[in-house]
């Protein structure tokens, strides 16, 4: 979504008037604010960072993409029932293939006005014009991030009990910044297509305890897509699950819940549990399907410090310290709700559906974001 807000820092700055092209979305950033007078500060180039990062956790980590880990869709199609996003105990086989393509699209917001903070008002960006002279004017800033992938999913029974997937999504990121200041304006655009981080899968079917189908499973993410251009997170990460599926109501129903860790082996402070609940139910047997899944993720840390993108405010009683753009990269939870259907017309099966974010938190998706797919087994 687009959004605007008010920027009230106190940042030397000189006068650039000509046109900054973008290489990574770090320099879109940068080159946005350059354009309207505001030089690059360490403080920026630290928010540049630590912002990237946490869109990449947020595209390549949430469930509105084909690359989260342990939500991923990868299981999507194994049966006529079961859940969307989160993990299924069940195994296909031995010699078994199921190919899934999945899709989506989001669009990310964390630079509006409910994120910005309230105070100091009403604050003004102090620059030095020509003279050395300190002028007051007031900078908007418009962010807006699209981010829309598809993904080749494929899993394996190489025993009854045992299942190896891949995942390999094509991600295309669009990224456009505004900014205003006084007669000043500038504006980048950044556009790249390319492929993601690859993740690989086995998993093993546990035997039936009192009713309850259980599988524990091992991801692995594999940095094989471009961080600086929003396609991946650039680091290995490995997460173990357990997931557990209880079937309700002569099969008409069913109960599944994951949980896990998903561990971030190159950087250890983006380390999160991973965690959900949902529900299948037959609709229409046996051609539809209707499913509602609680989806959680929650960091076991902060993304990093605050303290490096601190920068001085101008306000009425005097100068303050606070955070670059009022945000901040603090410890969040995320929590999403994903509801659709399947549709099953052998040997097919067709996904639709959407996710909802619940909370504010971090960057996110500001609607409900659809996603799609298809899939088959042989």
């Amino acid at each position: 979504m687009r959004r605007s807000g008010m920027l009230v820092l106190l940042i030397a700055a000189t006068v650039q008037a000509h046109e900054l092209g973008p290489a990574t979305m770090q320099d879109a950033l940068a080159n946005s604010l350059a354009q309207v007078g505001v030089r690059r500060s360490p403080q920026m180039r630290a928010f540049a960072a630590h912002f990237t990062t946490l869109a990449n956790q947020a595209i390549s980590k949430s469930p509105t993409a084909v690359t989260a880990l342990g939500l991923a869709g990868i299981d999507s199609t194994l049966e006529t029932s079961g859940p969307t996003y989160l993990t299924n105990p069940h195994t296909l086989g031995a010699g078994t293939v199921n190919l899934n393509v999945l899709g989506g699209t989001s669009e990310l917001d964390g630079l509006d006005g409910a994120s910005l903070d309230p105070t100091p008002e009403p604050g003004r960006l102090l620059l030095e014009n020509r003279n050395a002279e300190p002028v007051a004017v007031a900078v908007e800033y418009h962010l807006a991030l699209r981010q829309s992938a598809v993904g080749l999913a494929a899993t394996y029974g190489l025993t009854d009990h045992l299942n190896v997937s891949l995942l390999l999504p094509l991600i295309a990121t669009n990224l456009a910044i505004n900014a205003h200041a006084g007669d000043m304006a500038g504006s980048v655009r950044l556009r790249r297509v390319g492929i993601g981080d690859l993740t690989a899968r086995i998993k093993y079917r546990l035997p039936d305890l009192w009713g309850v189908r259980s599988a524990v499973s091992l991801d692995a993410q594999f940095p094989t897509g471009d961080p600086e251009d929003l396609q991946g997170t650039g680091d290995y990460w490995l997460a173990p699950m357990l997931a557990a599926r209880m079937i309700l109501l002569e099969g008409m129903a069913d109960l599944t819940a994951n949980v896990g860790i998903d561990f971030d082996l190159t950087d250890t402070i983006q380390t999160q549990a991973i965690y959900g609940i949902g529900t299948s139910v037959v609709l229409w047997p046996p051609w539809l399907v209707g499913t509602l899944e609680f989806l959680g993720r929650s960091q076991l840390d902060s993304v990093r410090t605050a303290k490096d993108t601190d920068v001085f405010y101008l306000t009425p009683t005097g100068i303050v310290s606070s955070p670059l753009f009022g945000f901040t990269f603090d410890r969040a939870d995320y929590l999403d709700l994903a509801f659709g259907v399947r549709i099953t017309l052998p040997p097919l099966a067709i996904i639709l559906g959407g996710i909802y974010h619940l909370d504010d938190a971090g960057l996110h998706d500001t609607r409900i974001a659809p996603s799609a797919g298809i899939g088959a087994t042989w």
